[in-house]
């Protein structure tokens, strides 16, 4: 299963789907997740931590309306707003990854993590939405269940915002080193780039100055 997803997110990960992904995206805090929960009312699943107390005093705060819609919403708008940043975040760690490593790299189990925040979320959601509708009665585990949930998800989330900003880099940078490695004269190399198409498995052992490229060894000392 998670072969045929990585075979899935190396298909779709293109500068137009990415671009059309990224625009996309911002359709959910600009429009869709604040119809979640009206104002001045403040959700669980944006903190970053809290405590069973904390979460019942928050949830014991909202009126009927903002319980049901918190309830409405955590059902629809929520629960497909992580099945999308995991697409579009696994997306963008498939574009480098596939062009930094090769297949069999362990580098590349990186973009399922996108997807464990997705778990994350969507059990938080469920623990969530059982506690408001247990409301007045409070439940210690599910308290429990959805503030380690709304934790993991973040803590997830911030990585996959940070390999992506770090892959990023390293991508554009061996791209700057390549290029300044041309022949000035505008012939093409005799060594290919060390830039992997995707599905490539074979990474070229040298750069073009006759010199061992970072992430070759890398790749080479994985397999």
């Amino acid at each position: 299963m998670f072969h045929t997803l990585l075979k899935f997110q190396e298909k779709l990960a293109t500068l137009p789907v990415l671009t059309v992904l990224i625009c996309g995206y911002f359709l959910f805090p600009l429009l869709l997740l604040p119809q979640i929960l009206p104002a001045p009312y403040k959700p669980l699943d944006l903190m970053p931590f809290y405590t069973p107390e904390i979460a019942y005093t928050i949830l014991n705060s909202y009126d009927l309306a903002a319980k049901v819609s918190y309830i409405n919403g955590s059902q629809s708008i929520d629960t497909l707003y992580p099945v999308y940043y995991a697409t579009l975040f696994g997306l963008i760690l498939s574009f480098y990854l596939v062009r930094l490593y090769s297949d069999k790299h362990p580098a590349q189990v990186i973009r399922l993590l996108p997807y464990a925040a997705m778990a994350f979320d969507l059990i938080e959601n469920f623990a969530i939405i059982s506690m408001l509708q247990n409301l007045p009665e409070q439940n210690m585990s599910l308290a429990w269940l959805a503030a380690s949930m709304t934790l993991l998800k973040w803590v997830v989330i911030v990585t996959c915002i940070l390999c992506c900003a770090g892959f990023a880099i390293k991508f554009y940078r061996v791209q700057d080193t390549e290029t300044s490695t041309r022949p000035h004269n505008g012939a093409k190399p005799k060594t290919p780039l060390t830039i992997l198409k995707p599905g490539q498995r074979d990474i070229p052992k040298l750069s073009f100055a006759g010199h061992r490229h970072p992430i070759s060894n890398t790749s080479c000392s994985s397999h």
